[in-house]
């Protein structure tokens, strides 16, 4: 872990290079510490960040990464040498901060986080004064800044005479805020695996005012993430094994910066992640809300299914929180999300919120009296595969999509993002990672031996080239 010198200064006067193994997206700015994402890098983009942003107060955060303290302790002296103040958000999750912003009425906000990467990476995500992420355009400005015009010096400095401790209050308000939106009921038992992330505190308060127990399997910030925190199956072999023996009605699985959500049901089977939309919107429909729906790309079609049978449309569009907000304000959508278990309920607030998908499930399963296995078994079924693959020169991707669209003449072509190809009863999906260096490569059909065809298939084709 890197520790700041013992030295009067952050970073000195002049330009700084970016690594090219950082990873720069409308999800943030992201790499390896120790590696390319220095504590010096981290202060420079927040110091220029500032400078973007209208006056006001600043709001960090971080999640459980034991880098996040030395970084958190950068971008802080930064702030303070660009003559912001800063409310400190500490161990917060990440739609915590974003709704913060708003709620505090800030400047911006800056969340110290990799999300579901693994624990040696960690970075910037940063949003504007309406609490949603800035555009890439900003990004990239800002990283054009870093890089190309000199930077003034930025001295490290004792700074509690601009730092408001939120920590506290932001969490309460983010629970709050959800109260009305309670069903009471029956007493559910409920597990959690926080990944000892950011939501770690957060999650087993806000069940204990849903009413329900909680059981915690890793909800202590203070120690290492219990497995590689992104939720997959392969992943959660812990979790499913930490589970037995437990009595328990459902399992909330998050990443380390908790904008993302899974569930195990009852009788130990972990669900997609592909569900956590479908059960939410279903929940909402049937509540009374309609309207417009907008998901990614990648997302699972169960959600047209459940959309067509409630009079909604959906809109989908490419990947990132960013670009589904951005076309859900466009068609004034009620609901939003990924597949990957992000859900945005703008009635709230516009995040990725895995406060607002566990509760509607909780009431989901209160208002019907029904067991979590059986409201999924319910949903439309279909079968999914993702995939990354490695790929060393994303210059090879236009060839790869011509070769795909060359080999299924049959399918319908989208090209928002990456390609999708539909086909009746099926699609894939063949995008470079906003997140990761990797391709990825998703595809879903009404069976395992379907879906696995088509994959075979698009394999046949893309392995050529990696």
């Amino acid at each position: 872990m890197y520790v700041l010198a013992k030295t009067h200064f952050l970073f000195e006067k002049g330009n700084m290079s970016i690594p090219h193994d950082i990873m720069i997206s409308i999800s943030g700015i992201r790499g390896k510490i120790p590696g390319s994402f220095t504590p010096q890098l981290a202060g420079a983009l927040a110091y220029a960040f500032a400078q973007t942003l209208p006056p006001g107060p600043i709001v960090v955060s971080r999640d459980s990464r034991a880098s996040g303290g030395v970084l958190k302790k950068a971008v802080i002296d930064a702030l303070a040498n660009a003559g912001r103040t800063v409310l400190d958000a500490d161990l917060s999750t990440l739609p915590t901060t974003q709704f913060a912003v708003v709620s505090y009425k800030a400047a911006g906000g800056i969340d110290i986080t990799a999300s579901h990467n693994p624990i040696e990476w960690n970075g910037l995500k940063l949003f504007g004064p309406d609490g949603i992420y800035i555009h890439k355009k900003a990004l990239d400005a800002l990283v054009t800044d870093v890089t190309q015009n000199d930077q003034p010096v930025v001295k490290t400095t004792d700074n509690k005479d601009i730092i408001t401790d939120i920590h506290t209050n932001a969490e309460k308000r983010h629970r709050e805020s959800l109260r009305p939106m309670i069903i009471p009921g029956k007493r559910l038992r409920i597990a959690v695996d926080a990944v000892n992330g950011a939501g770690s505190y957060i999650i087993p308060h806000f069940l204990d005012e849903c009413g329900c127990d909680v059981i915690s399997l890793a909800t202590d910030p203070t120690q290492p993430f219990p497995h590689t925190p992104e939720p997959t199956p392969k992943n959660l072999v812990w979790t499913k094994r930490a589970l037995k023996n437990i009595a328990y009605d459902l399992c909330i699985v998050v990443d380390p910066d908790a904008d993302r959500l899974l569930f195990i049901d009852e009788k130990g089977r972990l669900l997609s992640e592909e569900m956590t939309l479908p059960l939410v919107l279903l929940e909402l429909c049937v509540r009374g809300d309609t309207g417009p729906i907008v998901v990614n790309m990648s997302t699972s079609r169960m959600i047209e299914d459940i959309a067509r049978a409630h009079v909604c449309v959906v809109y989908r569009a490419a990947v990132g929180e960013l670009n589904i907000i951005d076309m859900m304000k466009k068609h004034r959508a009620f609901f939003g999300g990924e597949g990957n278990g992000g859900v945005i309920y703008p009635r709230h607030h516009y995040g990725r919120d895995s406060l607002i998908g566990i509760l509607n499930v909780i009431n989901c399963m209160r208002r019907t009296n029904k067991p979590l296995s059986r409201l999924a078994d319910e949903l439309p079924h279909y079968d999914m595969m993702k995939e990354k693959v490695t790929i060393g020169d994303r210059g090879a991707l236009p060839h790869i999509y011509t070769s795909l669209i060359n080999a299924f003449p049959q399918g319908t072509v989208n090209e928002i993002d990456g390609l999708r190809i539909d086909f009746d009863n099926a699609w894939v999906h063949i995008r470079p990672s906003n997140t990761e260096p990797c391709m990825r490569i998703i595809a879903e059909a009404r069976s395992v031996k379907k879906v696995s065809h088509l994959m075979k298939s698009v394999h046949a084709v893309v392995d050529v080239y990696v």
